[in-house]
């Protein structure tokens, strides 16, 4: 049984089923979702995890007001954050620890997990 835990959140199924292959390739339990709304649910319901790799535009409520109400709910607030996107402008979204533009190399969502995971590291080892 995997030890660690991810959250995946695309409105489409073949990035999500992309998604969780990489991760579990990783040794993750991966949870989807194919909305935000769905995703919110998920937090808490069935939470912790470890790491999100989120979608940029979803229709309705997209990645970034994921993120923003993520960081602004304390039990969620330093989860470690990769944003998925085919948009470079996506790379600037606040909030997010690392970004990975797509399509993407087993490789690239490896060193991109690294990322996240060691960015909010450093911050949670910072006073």
């Amino acid at each position: 049984m995997p030890s660690l835990k991810a959250l995946a959140v695309d409105d489409y199924a073949e990035n999500l089923t992309l998604a969780t292959t990489r991760f579990e390739h990783l040794g993750y339990e991966v949870v989807t979702c194919r909305s935000v709304e769905l995703a919110i649910v998920a937090l808490r319901d069935q939470g912790p995890f470890d790491i999100a790799a989120i979608d940029y535009r979803m229709p309705g409520l997209d990645g970034d007001a994921l993120i923003r109400t993520m960081r602004a709910t304390p039990a969620w607030a330093d989860m470690p954050v990769l944003i998925i996107s085919a948009y470079a402008e996506a790379a600037e979204v606040e909030g997010a620890d690392a970004f990975l533009l797509m399509p993407y190399t087993r490789q690239q969502f490896e060193d991109a997990v690294a990322e996240t995971l060691t960015k909010r590291g450093a911050r949670r080892l910072q006073p």
